[in-house]
């Protein structure tokens, strides 16, 4: 295992910077959200710029919503830059830099460097993933003040799931290494994927039109945008490791039929029948004779696991892509739905019956009020007559602004009665989630203000939808109604609620 510490000496310096830089963003984060998350929670964000970051929720101050914006949309993308340097480098960095001609000259199999290489890239990469894990959640635990149920073990496991598209990313970078005439030509070329990957996924997020070319990007499979609140898909982490097994042997197969040193494109080595067993350059120098070549079979044997892989891939994605994998998606994503509201109740607005002069009052804001009792009698400017303003329901009057000698015009607002016993949070779930919830689930409530959490239960779904003005797609979203308990005077109407509603199993 020489090779392999060698290798993995020579990424120290990537992991330690990467595992500080990605730790210390996300420990920023844990400081940063108690102080933001009100103002957050109150920002209403386009549907299609959430999507777009792979947030299910429209509500920023929910902490799963938050991680997954802030940290887990881009640091895939950030933990492939190390895959990137390390993939193209493991190969053609050392070709470039002309010690894989000393490596050349070791009685060591081609097959035998390929994976020690990979070993330590891959060892790499999940070193920075646990370093990133530990400085950003497990050193700040003590701190950790985000609430919700959000824990550092979500964090943590969250982060680890980086660890595969990292590792497609790397062999991807090997595979192109033993292909191409440059380590820069690699990573230029590994760079655009990691690119293209993301933007197919993040446009095809917001735009029907092209929604189905979202299966061609690997980073669909990662379930990273959204995996605190949707989990991660099992069909989907098939796909992704049997793509990892396919490039990396892609890229084993093109590195033991590459000629070294030829400073050109060589495709024809993925197809090779017969290469040299042994670390030798194109042209034998120094007196050292070529070994042999490794038998026909051998390679043969190669190339039929590699077009195998290939095939399953395209299986598993046509299954995925025909909707056969929701079965697998139902019964390994979090049992959870993330929503957001406010407390309301049952209440009207009263009205001035007729244009005229209060002439008596009867009532005074914060009363607790009957229904049909009289609040105030008006004299008609039109006919003389005397008019009652009357509590249309029972319930505490509010904004009651109408006082004794005052001149109304018809219809004009004077207060509201809201019926307290009827307090109750309303949720807004989108169309897509509203089939996976039903009347009677569980739902855990939190105030963010008042710094309280409510276990209630969903008592009511609307049957029409709300309607979303100013969006760019029809994306109907509809009230869910949770009730909630009414000894505490500090749950009054308009405050913000969040929620977590247990799915239908």
């Amino acid at each position: 295992m020489t090779l392999y510490l060698h290798a993995l000496r020579r990424l120290r310096s990537q992991i330690m910077w990467f595992s500080i830089g990605l730790g210390v963003w996300g420990a920023m984060y844990i400081f940063l959200f108690p102080v933001m998350q009100e103002s957050m929670g109150q920002i209403d964000y386009p549907a299609e710029i959430l999507e777009a970051f792979g947030a299910g929720s429209g509500n920023i101050g929910d902490p799963r919503v938050f991680f997954d914006i802030e940290f887990f949309s881009l640091g895939p993308s950030i933990m492939a830059v190390y895959a990137v340097i390390a993939g193209t480098g493991a190969l053609a960095g050392e070709e470039s830099a002309g010690t894989m001609d000393f490596i050349a000259t070791l009685p060591i199999s081609r097959r035998r460097v390929f994976v020690q290489k990979a070993l330590a890239v891959a060892t790499g990469a999940v070193l920075v993933a646990a370093c990133t894990a530990g400085i950003a959640w497990i050193a700040t635990a003590p701190w950790n003040d985000i609430g919700g149920d959000l824990t550092v073990l979500d964090l943590v496991v969250a982060t680890l799931a980086m660890v595969p598209f990292v590792l497609l990313v790397a062999a991807i970078g090997m595979l192109l290494g033993a292909v191409s005439p440059s380590r820069a030509s690699a990573a230029a070329w590994t760079g655009g994927f990691v690119v293209i990957a993301y933007l197919v996924v993040a446009i095809a997020s917001i735009t029907d039109s092209v929604e189905r070319f979202r299966y061609l990007s690997p980073y669909y499979y990662t379930d990273l945008p959204g995996i605190l609140e949707d989990g991660l898909d099992g069909a989907h982490q098939a796909v992704l490791w049997t793509m990892i097994a396919a490039v990396t042997l892609a890229g084993l197969h093109a590195f033991e039929g590459r000629e070294l040193a030829a400073e050109r494109w060589q495709w024809r080595a993925l197809f090779a029948s017969g290469t040299e067993s042994t670390m030798t350059t194109g042209t034998a120098t120094g007196g050292t004779p070529p070994t042999p070549p490794r038998s026909r079979r051998g390679s043969q044997r190669t190339w039929l696991i590699f077009v195998c892989v290939l095939a399953l891939i395209g299986l598993v994605a046509g299954v995925l892509a025909a909707g056969g994998g929701e079965s697998l998606r139902a019964s390994s994503q979090q049992r959870t739905l993330s929503a957001s509201g406010r407390i309301d109740a049952d209440s009207a607005t009263l009205a001035a019956p007729t244009t005229g002069i209060a002439h008596l009052v009867l009532a005074r804001e914060g009363d607790e009020v009957r229904q049909g009792q009289v609040l105030a009698w008006l004299t008609s400017a039109v006919d003389g007559s005397e008019q009652p303003v009357v509590a249309p329901l029972a319930g505490d009057l509010t904004t009651f602004t109408l006082a004794r000698g005052q001149s109304v015009v018809v219809g004009t607002p004077v207060g509201e009665v809201h019926n307290l016993d009827t307090l109750r949070a309303v949720l807004e779930v989108e169309e897509k989630s509203i089939s996976t919830i039903a009347a009677g689930q569980r739902a855990e409530l939190t105030i963010t203000t008042l710094d309280r959490r409510i276990t209630t239960h969903v008592a009511s779904i609307a049957v029409h939808p709300i309607s979303e003005a100013g969006t760019a797609r029809d994306k109907p979203k509809y009230e869910v109604r949770c009730p909630l308990p009414t000894d505490d005077p500090r749950l009054v109407i308009g405050l913000r609620v969040e929620a977590r509603i247990d799915r239908v199993r």
